[in-house]
């Protein structure tokens, strides 16, 4: 599931599409929706990777030659046996 954010004057709200200066969230992203990450709106394939992953702990990563920014953050979930990874990375172009 992907979900664009984008934060205003007056706070942050989730948009349609994705835009410059825009927040994604994706929960468990299916091929295709990496591919959409990757291919189309240009994440980097390893910030990809690496949000996949369920043993990367929380960090914040930051690619100076394309502007990008990863957040990886662990959160307590109701659901313990429902592991969905999550990327958050800011879209700046």
């Amino acid at each position: 599931m992907l979900e664009f954010y984008k934060t205003f004057e007056d706070g942050t709200r989730r948009i349609a599409e994705p835009e410059p200066g825009c927040w994604i969230n994706a929960v468990a992203p299916t091929e295709e929706e990496r591919n959409f990450l990757i291919e189309q709106i240009g994440i980097l394939p390893e910030f990809v990777k690496s949000s996949l992953d369920e043993e990367e702990s929380s960090h914040i990563d930051y690619d100076d030659d394309f502007r990008q920014v990863l957040i990886i953050f662990d959160y307590p979930s109701a659901e313990i046996q429902l592991i969905q990874p999550i990327l958050h990375c800011q879209l700046v172009l």
